[in-house]
């Protein structure tokens, strides 16, 4: 094993439920849309008879632990094709007629942040160590958390905290960002995860996070998109889906689970028209139902034995009718990359609204 694999310990979530929703056929084409250590990825080749796995993940160093893990699967007689590609899961459609692969009948996206990130990579993500304020995931792309931190203004700072992170001390966190960086420029982690701890008052600090837990996770959304590609990703996901085929989607906080719940919620609603369409242009067709009202979560044994596991819930949803190439091209339209920092915060806060 390799020592970045040796320092730390990766164990997949609610592996059982996931694979228990894997369509019972001969031959599938699974994708795993964020692969990472390839935890689940190895579940699911180990329960596939043939067919093709493609595993998908935009960090090239994690992707190294995975094909280590998914190579050890391979002497399997029934073990299917794995193709690991390096790429983001919001280019799903280049990806896919890439490989010549038209429909999928398994989806499965984990949209938690690997402790390989938090043990190994020292980009910033844990705010108890002297690390540079980067943040990013996919190092080809150019915005990190400390250009936000000392170039961004205080009202762009305070948009991205509060709304990102639910933030209710936002605004005085932006101000004392922009003060400290005044002096000195705010170099890594544990620089910025002082001046939001300062920022809350004593008596109003939460007891069962770091006070920075909010803002760094609001930085690191913004940083890399989060859920633009989230959107984007599950909206494709949805299109290239087989009939009778399914997507499984795991959230850890209620931001993204609240954009995963609303998307799913409305592809299994009669019409599944972008909402500012006036007139219906689908059919009136859902194009998907949701196969349990409540997501599903890890047990207090699965919990306990891995605490990053307990904030985790896991939705399904399958396909049951196809939509009008018509429709996809208006959410196509609909889904375009937000520029500017209120743009991104405003086009998202309908999603992420209670």
């Amino acid at each position: 094993m390799s020592p970045i694999k040796d320092s730390y310990a990766h164990t997949p979530i609610l592996v059982t439920e996931i694979i228990n929703h894997l369509p019972n056929i001969k031959n599938p084409i699974v994708v795993d849309c964020t692969c990472g250590e390839g935890g689940h990825s190895e579940a699911l080749a180990r329960e596939m008879i043939g067919g093709t796995l493609l595993s998908i993940d935009r960090d090239p160093m994690i992707l190294e632990i995975a094909k280590g893990r998914l190579d050890e699967t391979a002497d399997r007689p029934s073990c299917p094709k794995i193709v690991i590609k390096e790429s983001n899961f919001s280019n799903l459609p280049s990806l896919l007629d890439e490989l010549h692969i038209d429909k999928v009948d398994f989806f499965l996206y984990d949209l938690g942040i690997s402790m390989y990130h938090y043990k190994v990579a020292k980009n910033g993500f844990s705010f108890t160590e002297d690390e540079s304020l980067d943040m990013r995931l996919d190092r080809n792309t150019e915005l990190t958390a400390y250009d936000i931190v000392n170039s961004f203004s205080e009202n762009e700072i305070r948009n991205i905290v509060f709304t990102l992170g639910e933030e209710s001390w936002a605004k005085i966190i932006a101000r004392n960002i922009v003060r400290s960086r005044k002096l000195t420029p705010i170099k890594n982690a544990n620089d910025l995860q002082k001046i939001v701890f300062g920022s809350i008052p004593k008596g109003k600090r939460p007891k069962t996070i770091h006070p920075a837990t909010k803002t760094f996770q609001a930085l690191r959304i913004y940083v890399n998109q989060e859920f633009y590609h989230i959107e984007q990703g599950l909206i494709e996901g949805i299109r290239r889906l087989n009939m009778g085929g399914r997507m499984a989607v795991l959230t850890f906080h209620s931001l993204e689970d609240r954009i995963v719940k609303k998307i799913f919620k409305h592809f299994s609603q009669p019409c599944v028209c972008p909402e500012h369409i006036p007139i219906c242009q689908c059919g009136g067709l859902q194009s998907t139902k949701i196969l349990r009202k409540k997501p599903m979560t890890p047990s207090i044994m699965e919990s306990q034995e891995n605490p990053s596991a307990r904030s985790a819930k896991l939705r399904i949803v399958e396909k049951i009718h196809e939509t009008s190439n018509q429709t996809w091209e208006l959410w196509k339209k609909t889904c375009q990359k937000p520029q500017k920092v209120f743009d991104f915060t405003h086009r998202f806060s309908h999603l992420v609204n209670h």
